[in-house]
């Protein structure tokens, strides 16, 4: 393994990710243990999650990513991931950048690589700098359903959930637009929103030339380090004005929101109790309050330790899809999910990975996600329906969500 130290400027990343195939981009807020990601160009890529667990991985987990799996699964169990051998790594703590090259990676893709950090050089490092976009938001959305289609929906949902086929579900909508812009805008739009959303779990992905996802996430879903495997799952909103008002705070803590969150957490205790060791389950935090740029959340931690004949990728499929995103009890909510939405959810609501050779495992769950394909752009959005949610106050929430996408719709 080859260790360089260089910090690089958004440009920089902006060029390799115009040259190279398959750019991969994770960026954390500036929180001291956060940790930015780049690649590209990797060495394989499957659509298979065989290929995955068929990798070895040594197990010991380490701070960052060296090289490794990155990739994604959809809600629909699409599969995109590749093998990338070498990476950039940003430390927030440090505010220095590293370069890792893999001994296997190809000499010349690598020389081609540094040909370009160094064409396209400059005299300060400014990570977190974008080009002038005006983002996302600045493109014409509009809605890919009428507000009808989304009660009609909630009311046969609000029927199953009073009949007691489940108790929550998540109950989402599409937004869409035309796009006529190039992958370079959509890099820059990328950063532009990462940027200023605050979300700890931003994700680029380009699957392909006509297909890339730009995720603006707030919510982790399955993170192991050693032994150690956390999940933080996300239930309970309020739109953002700024600093947390009292007001806010209160309807946050509502008997509603933290039930409707409990139910996800005790969903997911069940599920790492598949992979974990006997009583080692816990629930850490419940009901922390974590605000962006567009909305205050309500963020529980649960922790477990995983059986030593279980690997990471395991873990992290025994709980697919976040429960966050589903409902309770899953299969159920799954069930009526796909009878209730009119449109697929895709690589929405799955989930963004990376797996470091040393077995440092980490992921998201895809919301306030957008995918590109082709010529157009979709963005959705959604919220967990219990017995006493309102119609007008979920179908608002959901234009909330990605308002900071999207414009006002």
């Amino acid at each position: 393994m080859t260790q360089v130290q260089r910090t690089l400027s958004s440009i920089q990343l902006a060029n390799l990710a115009k040259y190279f195939p398959h750019a991969a981009y994770l960026r954390s807020d500036s929180g001291a243990k956060a940790m930015d990601i780049f690649s590209c160009s990797p060495t394989r890529t499957t659509n298979s999650t065989d290929s995955i667990l068929n990798q070895a991985m040594l197990g010991a987990g380490n701070n960052g990513f060296t090289e490794g799996w990155l990739g994604v699964i959809g809600y629909d169990q699409r599969v995109f991931a590749a093998y990338y051998a070498w990476s950039y790594c940003f430390d927030h703590s440090t505010q220095l950048g590293t370069l890792y090259f893999s001994d296997t990676f190809d000499p010349q893709v690598k020389q081609n690589i540094l040909s370009i950090l160094d064409k396209h050089d400059v005299s300060h490092h400014d990570t977190h700098n974008s080009a002038q976009n005006k983002g996302l938001s600045s493109q014409n959305w509009s809605r890919s359903q009428s507000y009808d289609a989304y009660r009609e929906a909630f009311k046969t949902l609000k029927d199953y959930i009073l009949a007691g086929d489940c108790y929550q579900a998540n109950l989402t909508q599409r937004f869409e637009t035309e796009f006529s812009q190039d992958q370079a805008f959509l890099f820059d739009a990328f950063l532009h929103h990462a940027n200023n959303s605050k979300a700890s779990f931003c994700a680029y992905i380009a699957i392909d030339d006509h297909n890339t996802l730009l995720s603006f996430s707030p919510e982790q879903f399955i993170s192991v380090n050693g032994a150690r495997i956390e999940t933080k799952p996300i239930k309970g909103t309020v739109k953002s004005t700024g600093a947390i008002t009292p007001n806010q705070r209160e309807r946050l803590l509502s008997e509603k929101n933290k039930a409707e969150n409990l139910m996800i957490v005790d969903l997911l205790r069940n599920d790492l109790s598949k992979v974990a060791t006997l009583n080692s389950v816990k629930v850490e935090h419940l009901f922390d309050i974590e605000s962006y740029e567009n909305v205050h959340h309500l963020v529980s931690t649960v922790s477990a330790t995983l059986k030593s004949e279980h690997n990471a990728f395991e873990a992290f499929l025994s709980a697919f899809p976040g429960g966050s995103i589903t409902g309770a009890p899953k299969k159920r909510a799954m069930e009526i999910i796909e009878e209730l939405e009119i449109h697929s959810r895709r690589y929405y609501c799955g989930s963004i990975f990376y797996w470091d050779i040393s077995g440092r495992f980490d992921s998201n769950i895809l919301i306030r996600t957008v995918e590109h394909i082709d010529n157009n752009l979709y963005c959705w959005a959604g919220g967990g329906i219990v017995a006493d949610s309102e119609l007008e106050s979920e179908y608002q929430e959901s234009l909330d969500k990605v308002r900071h996408i999207t414009g006002e719709l």
